[in-house]
């Protein structure tokens, strides 16, 4: 599924109500741990696009002191708060010069400097932005397990690290 949590939720719970006790497929945007909790016992499987948020690899572990320490209570338990953290972080990377001193040129002719850029293991492969050409597309991610209740999804790695990065901040990639 790749739907909003809201309607994942009400899919889940009609689907339990009428005797499925299968899994489900998740993909970015659906992967709300606080969401897929509603129905304690369910089992998803799915990737993540963005890293995840609950390993201990030293780039994951300053995002998650960020935001203890600048939205303290916010839920960062999905993959749209670290995918804006990632977004950031590759601006920051890209600019980090002077501010008063940034135009859109100069933003563009930034990114198109960032060569096979991983950030440490939070981008699931290296990016490098040229001139002339789209955004470069992704074939890597990060592909979970996860049962409604448990304390955090389990990173299902497969084939060679698509980032560079080992153990859970290792992505996958399709061939």
């Amino acid at each position: 599924m790749s739907v909003t949590t809201d309607v994942l939720q009400k899919m889940v719970g009609d689907c339990t109500q009428q005797g499925y006790k299968g899994g489900y497929a998740v993909t970015a945007g659906s992967i709300v741990q606080k969401d897929l909790d509603v129905v304690k016992g369910t089992k998803y499987g799915g990737i993540l696009t963005a890293f995840p948020w609950w390993i201990d690899a030293a780039p994951v572990k300053a995002y998650r002191d960020a935001m203890a320490k600048y939205a303290p209570g916010t839920d960062i338990r999905s993959d749209y708060e670290n995918e804006m953290w990632t977004t950031l972080e590759l601006f920051k990377k890209a600019v980090s010069g002077d501010p008063n001193d940034l135009t859109p040129a100069k933003v563009l002719d930034a990114y198109y400097n960032i060569k096979n850029e991983t950030l440490g293991g939070l981008l699931p492969q290296p990016v490098t932005f040229t001139r002339g050409q789209p955004s470069p597309a992704f074939n890597c991610f990060w592909p979970i397990s996860y049962t409604a209740g448990d304390t955090n999804p389990k990173v299902i790695q497969q084939g060679k690290s698509g980032n560079g990065a080992s153990g859970d901040l290792s992505s996958s990639c399709n061939p």
